[in-house]
Formats: C-alpha cells, structure tokens, sequence
C-alpha cells in the first residue's frame, strides 16, 4: 500500500462530516419511517449518503433509536 492510500485512509477514520445536520437526518429518517420515498423529498441527502460514510453511519443508528422508539423500547 502506497503513502498516499495510508494518508487518505488515516484521514478518514479521524474525519467527521458535517454537512448533514442531525435535524436533516431526523427528517429524513422520519420520511422513511412513515413510508414516505425520503430520496423523492430529498434527493440531494440521499446522494449525499450514497458517498459519505460517516453521514450513513449516523443516519443508520438515528434511524434504528427512532424505530426502537416507535416500538416503545427507549424509556
């Protein structure tokens, strides 16, 4: 593995985005769970998810909190 692979993938285990606010996350997690097409109302998080690692990994847990919620399983 080359320098420059090592340096980028060095970057971006320590690199947090933040384009994506949790409140654009909480809404489009709200779309999807009320079945609402989040990429039709959305499409320019959507894309954004579709290249960013660290935005998905966020949007995946909010996700996963808001159905546990859903189903009564957070106090």
């Amino acid at each position: 593995m080359d320098k420059e692979t090592l340096a980028r993938m060095f970057r971006d285990v320590f690199t947090v985005c933040t384009t994506l606010s949790e409140e654009v996350l909480a809404r489009y997690a709200e779309l999807e769970i009320a079945g609402q097409e989040p990429r039709r109302h959305l499409p320019k998080v959507g894309a954004h998810l579709d290249e960013c690692p660290d935005c998905t990994r966020r949007y995946e847990e909010l996700l996963a909190l808001l159905r546990a919620e859903r189903r009564g399983e957070v106090p």
